[in-house]
C-alpha cells in the first residue's frame, strides 16, 4: 500500500509544479488545473509501481511519460491544429518522466536501505 501511496505523492508533486508553471503564462481554469494534477498522478503511480523493468528507471519513466502523453499530443496537434505545441508536450513529458524517475529511484533506493538495515538486526 505504501508504494502507491508513494507513487500517488510523486506524480501530484510533479502536477503540482505543471500546474504552477501554466498559471505563470496565462491564467488557468480550476478544470485544467484538475485535469493536470489528475493526469500527472497517475503517471507518477504508475512509473513508480510498474514492474522493474531491464532498463534505467528514468529512462523507464521518460519512456512511459511519452506514451501517457500520446492523447494530449493528438489533441493538440492534430484535432486543433497546434502544431507548435508537439515540442513543449514531449519537452514537459521528458523533464518531468525524468523527475518522476529520479525521485522514484531515489525514494525506492532509501526504501531498500531501511529494509536491509532493519533484517540485518534481526538475524
Amino acid at each position: 500500500m505504501k508504494i502507491h501511496l508513494i507513487g500517488l505523492l510523486i506524480g501530484f508533486t510533479i502536477g503540482a509544479v505543471d500546474c504552477a508553471l501554466f498559471a505563470l503564462m496565462e491564467p488557468v481554469r480550476p478544470a485544467d488545473i484538475g485535469t493536470a494534477l489528475t493526469f500527472w498522478t497517475m503517471v507518477g503511480w504508475a512509473v513508480h509501481t510498474s514492474a522493474d523493468l531491464p532498463s534505467h528507471n528514468i529512462f523507464k519513466a521518460v519512456v512511459v511519460t511519452w506514451l501517457f502523453n500520446i492523447p494530449w499530443a493528438i489533441e493538440f496537434v492534430i484535432l486543433h491544429k497546434q502544431q507548435e505545441m508537439l515540442v513543449p508536450i514531449i519537452g514537459l513529458a521528458t523533464v518531468f518522466g525524468a523527475a518522476i524517475g529520479l525521485i522514484s529511484s531515489l525514494v525506492k533506493r532509501r526504501e531498500s536501505r531501511q529494509e536491509a538495515l532493519y533484517a540485518s538486526k534481526f538475524q
